[in-house]
């Protein structure tokens, strides 16, 4: 199977058949998708990651890979999938605080450990019903939601805001 394949279920939204991130680095990214349209330096939980942008003619529209030392840690679509998804999906293995702010929602992450994924999910103020998804990433499957941790997972109630 090539790279490509492996990624496939998770850029076109078929996300009750990814089984999580392989163990790649950014130059496989670049043999399999070209050169990275864009590169910078980010956060990634609490430690700076490279982030760089892949085009894809998928329905996620591309992809950024998160990397550290060019080990690529966590991949994240450029579009959304739509919030009907989750119906496809088992019960998250843990739903943790969010990482980011959504305006009027709170955006609970939905860790899938075993499948290796993480949804941002909007949960608007006063509703119990999710309204979207607004962040869809990939990671190596885990066994535990402890597993997803500092170098990956910063909750928002956590950053210094002033």
């Amino acid at each position: 199977m090539t790279l490509k394949t492996d990624l496939t279920p998770f850029l076109e939204f078929h996300l009750g058949e990814w089984r999580g991130l392989p163990a790649i680095d950014v130059d496989a990214l670049t043999a399999s998708f070209g050169a990275p349209q864009e590169t910078g330096s980010v956060e990634l939980g609490f430690y700076p990651a490279m982030r760089s942008r892949f085009a894809s003619k998928t329905e996620s529209g591309g992809f950024d890979a998160y990397s550290r030392e060019t080990r690529v840690l966590m991949i994240e679509t450029l579009k959304q999938p739509p919030v009907e998804i989750l119906a496809a999906l088992p019960e998250p293995m843990s739903i943790l605080p969010n990482e980011l702010l959504l305006q009027g929602a709170y955006g609970h992450e939905y860790l899938y450990g075993e499948r290796g994924l993480v949804l941002t999910v909007a949960v608007p103020y006063g509703s119990r019903q999710p309204s979207k998804i607004a962040r869809c990433r990939g990671i190596a499957p885990i066994g535990s939601a402890r597993e997803f941790g500092p170098e990956l997972y910063r909750p928002f109630e956590d950053r210094v805001v002033y």
